[in-house]
């Protein structure tokens, strides 16, 4: 069992995480460490985490979905992870639930190291498609390619603080950042998801070769000639073999429509 501790002066926020302790003592091996987030990347305290035998119940002041993919980057929960978040008001009780099939006798550990405030991004490895935007927007360097051309958020400390603009530009909302206020998705709440934008979706078509919802081309798309009058998909922008068609009016729509009813109304005469 682990628990991240919020590191404030926050009295209610010390007297939930105590209670969480003494819920786990008795059934549980608990280590407890400063908040996770802000916990440097070449803490110590992260190898002991990843260390860890068996699966790992992690209680966090993050939502569940950024706590375990900080949690994944480090190594930690390699044979399992289940998180718990500390903003729930049903955290005891699925707290409870779970130690309930563990048993056992326990025994309670605090680790202490500085942990001074940070903000970076967390990316959720299940929904990123390697599409490049958010290294591409960043003007701070935070993101880089790695050896086999995954995403690595490779100076996270050069993010700057208060910025989820990222975030907002990825296709898939694979960007999170834990700490930011002002919307749910982007701090990866449960059942929320930053819709994308017209031009992050373009780039996802184009980069990761997916078939545009437009056009249905795929593969990387070619750079018009200058002066070029080839007609391009709006949505994906790669070269069409013939202009679009025009979207039909509304009055042309219900035309058609009646004209298939008719169709239809002197097919059933014709059979009775």
């Amino acid at each position: 069992m682990l628990i991240s501790r919020l590191g404030s002066d926050d009295a209610a926020a010390r007297a939930r995480e105590d209670r969480l302790v003494a819920l786990s003592a008795g059934a549980a091996r608990v280590l407890v460490v400063p908040h996770l987030y802000h916990l440097p990347e070449t803490s110590s305290i992260w190898a002991r985490l990843a260390a860890l035998d068996g699966p790992v119940l992690a209680a966090t002041w993050l939502h569940p979905r950024p706590a375990e993919w900080l949690l994944r980057r480090h190594g930690v929960g390699a044979s399992g992870l289940t998180v718990l978040s500390l903003l729930a008001d049903d955290c005891f009780a699925a707290l409870r639930a779970l130690l309930g099939e563990a048993g056992g006798a326990g025994t309670v550990e605090e680790l202490s190291e500085a942990a001074t405030p940070r903000w970076y991004p967390v990316v959720d490895r299940d929904r990123c498609r390697e599409c490049g935007h958010c290294r591409q927007f960043c003007l701070f360097g935070v993101y880089a390619a790695g050896p086999d051309g995954q995403l690595v958020v490779a100076n996270p400390d050069r993010c700057k603080p208060g910025c989820p603009a990222c975030s907002r530009v990825c296709p898939e909302g694979a960007i999170l950042f834990p700490l930011y206020t002002q919307d749910d998705a982007i701090a990866g709440a449960p059942g929320r998801l930053m819709t994308p934008d017209p031009a992050a979706r373009r780039m996802l078509a184009r980069h990761c070769g997916i078939p545009c919802p437009a056009c249905r081309q795929a593969g990387p798309a070619a750079t018009p000639a200058p002066g070029s009058d080839a007609p391009i998909c709006p949505e994906c922008g790669r070269a069409l073999a013939s202009a679009p068609e025009p979207e039909p009016a509304a009055g042309e729509v219900f035309d058609e429509i009646d004209a298939l009813i008719d169709d239809l109304d002197a097919l059933t005469e014709r059979r009775s």
